[in-house]
């Protein structure tokens, strides 16, 4: 090892790669610009969510793997493409509020996102434990 965390490591091989084809802000011969890694990672994300709609309360650990590591990839690639494309589209005298008002609306889109997903699955999960409906408390 070379003295990097054993995380850092181990994704090295694909993240260089990755980063060097695919990297955002990349529009010359030798990239693909924002747009492309953006939407890659929005349509790897939604295959993973589709992933996680078709899961019941019995589905094995292992099978749920592949959906969180499409949702993870998924965001990964288009988070740095946002914000480089949000960043880009500000005049370069007003980027750092630009990228304030970005960052804090995605904070805000997060917060409100976790709610949401709290309250339905509280939601869910009160009614599936009504007496009478047939479920195990």
């Amino acid at each position: 090892m070379d003295g990097r965390p054993a995380r850092t490591s181990a994704i090295r091989p694909v993240a260089r790669p990755c980063a060097a084809r695919f990297g955002p802000g990349r529009a010359g011969p030798g990239g693909v610009g924002t747009h492309v890694p953006a939407v890659v990672g929005l349509l790897t994300g939604a295959v993973g969510l589709l992933g996680w709609a078709a899961v019941g309360p019995h589905t094995s650990y292992a099978l749920l793997v592949v959906p969180l590591l499409l949702v993870g990839f998924g965001t990964s690639f288009t988070m740095p493409s946002a914000t480089i494309a949000a960043m880009e589209a500000a005049p370069y005298e007003v980027r750092g509020a630009a990228s304030g008002a970005f960052n804090a609306a995605r904070q805000l889109g997060s917060a409100i996102g976790a709610a949401l997903f709290g309250t339905l699955a509280a939601a869910s999960a009160s009614s599936a434990s009504t007496p009478g409906c047939g479920c195990p408390p």
